[in-house]
């Protein structure tokens, strides 16, 4: 948590590898000009030595494998994550096969600012039945554009729609219930409409088709035809394979890339007074901002998001207003865990629990609209309330 400038760098398709290095040593000589505590040499990594997993040692401690590899955090960085479509929610970071990369340190208490260049393989997606997937996830709104198209076309096909949880059949008691097709993970049945009375009996019947999810458990999906329509639709051979497919995917190939460098540098802890307060926050967050800025010169392509907002607006008083409002709902946060923590015996530690100005900060996150309201939720939702006076 704390205020970040997300970037991308992106090399133009026609540079070779040499003019590529010979751009990274052109930005790598700006760094040094600016008043940042250290510039790395340009590196180049291959195979093997892209995975910061690869040399790890067992029983290490990050802090100790990054002793060992002064690179690791921007090897870490330097991956990307592959989605799976059929596995809406789940992703998988692949490590490039060929960088180059610089690290800049650009103050006290700063991330180190890791720019460069990868090279990824295609990525193989195998169909799996380890779990089920989480279809779940895109009817709650996610953004998983690939996911909801497949699913759009497997319900359209089907005639499908999701019932309302709270009108699923799982779990209701009495009614008649016959089984189309089963395969591990999903399911086809005939269901008695809703109990109408005891008189009455259960309303008209539907078809049902009942998947597993790991995010919601199950999901249940009501054919809109008629029983007899069903009884042929999902007996299908088509029907059978496509429902194998929606529970264990497919086989499919995220195409190779290269030239694209997508990272982020945390420059909030720079603002801590133990280290320089804003003066040292000044310093780090317009370096990373001067070092994107004359990448974007050189050539590169360049994609900001600035949560300090300075990018755009080029206003430090902005700037300041959004690294105080970070720093308060930091501070805010702690607070809340400190006292939750230390209610059931436990002790909770935070950088922002040392500095001198942690109580005024405390004081200010509850000043802040719409922030105090949701830190007095999260309190009283966590934090053990005192007894009432007998």
């Amino acid at each position: 948590m704390g205020l970040t400038i997300h970037y991308s760098v992106e090399a133009r398709k026609d540079w070779t590898r040499g003019q590529i290095r010979q751009n990274l040593e052109d930005t790598r000589r700006f760094a040094q000009s600016l008043p940042v505590v250290s510039v790395s040499e340009v590196v180049e990594f291959r195979g093997k030595d892209c995975d910061y997993h690869a040399n790890e040692r067992e029983s290490e401690t990050p802090d100790e494998a990054e002793a060992r590899d002064s690179f690791r955090w921007a090897k870490i960085q330097a991956g990307r994550y592959v989605e799976s479509p059929w596995r809406p929610g789940e992703s998988r970071q692949q490590a490039p096969s060929h960088m180059l990369c610089l690290s800049i340190y650009p103050a006290e208490g700063c991330e180190e600012m890791n720019v460069g260049w990868c090279c990824f393989p295609r990525f193989v997606w195998k169909s799996g039945k380890e779990h089920a997937p989480g279809w779940s996830n895109v009817f709650r709104g996610m953004s998983y554009r690939n996911s909801e198209k497949l699913l759009r076309g497997f319900l359209k096909t089907y005639r499908l729609v999701k019932m309302p949880d709270k009108q699923s059949s799982y779990g209701r008691l009495g009614g008649h219930s016959e089984l189309l097709h089963y395969t591990p993970g999903g399911g086809v049945s005939i269901r008695s409409g809703r109990y109408l009375s005891h008189r009455r009996g259960y309303g008209p019947g539907y078809v049902e088709l009942q998947l597993d999810d790991y995010a919601q458990r199950e999901i249940h999906l009501r054919f809109r035809g008629t029983i007899d329509e069903g009884r042929v639709l999902f007996a299908s051979r088509q029907f059978k394979a496509d429902l194998e497919d929606i529970i264990h995917g497919k086989e499919h190939v995220i195409p190779a890339a290269h030239g694209v460098w997508s990272s982020f540098c945390k420059t909030q802890y720079a603002n801590d007074p133990r280290v320089g307060g804003w003066a040292n926050f000044q310093r780090a967050h317009l370096s990373v901002v001067a070092v994107l800025e004359h990448m974007q010169k050189i050539g590169f392509k360049v994609k900001v998001s600035d949560e300090g907002d300075f990018w755009k607006s080029r206003d430090l008083a902005v700037l300041a207003k959004n690294i105080g409002d970070y720093d308060a709902l930091i501070a805010g946060m702690a607070g809340i865990f400190k006292d939750a923590l230390e209610a059931s015996g436990q002790g909770f530690e935070s950088p922002v629990l040392g500095r001198t100005d942690f109580e005024h900060l405390e004081m200010r996150a509850m000043k802040i609209s719409g922030l105090a309201e949701h830190l007095a939720k999260l309190r009283e939702a966590i934090v053990p309330q005192a007894a009432a006076p007998a």
